[in-house]
């Protein structure tokens, strides 16, 4: 058996070639999902553009404490807010789940 380290990164942490892999891909994403406004009826609706500012971008992705991978992959990572796992931190990667 062999043991292999895996280095996740945050988005600070990341080469400037892999922050702007991490905001195109976040931004392509928050593009798909559209922006969760109030219409005139008090209701909760998507509204979709075609362009999004970089800072907001950027702040999605630091609010969201993205982890990545060096090149600028997003990690499949989860940290619980509520129920027995608050608090904790997970990472999967190939059907394999680490808490970290």
């Amino acid at each position: 058996m062999k043991t292999v380290t895996i280095n996740l990164y945050s988005f600070n942490e990341l080469s400037e070639q892999a922050k702007e892999k991490a905001i195109y891909e976040h931004e392509t994403f928050l593009l798909s999902i559209g922006q969760e406004c109030e219409n005139e009826h008090g209701e909760m609706e998507a509204i979709f553009t075609d362009s999004i500012e970089r800072s907001e971008v950027i702040e999605s992705i630091e609010a969201n404490e993205y982890y990545f991978f060096a090149d600028g992959d997003l990690a499949q990572v989860c940290t619980y807010t509520g129920g027995p796992k608050q608090g904790a931190t997970e990472f999967t990667f190939k059907g394999i789940i680490q808490t970290i």
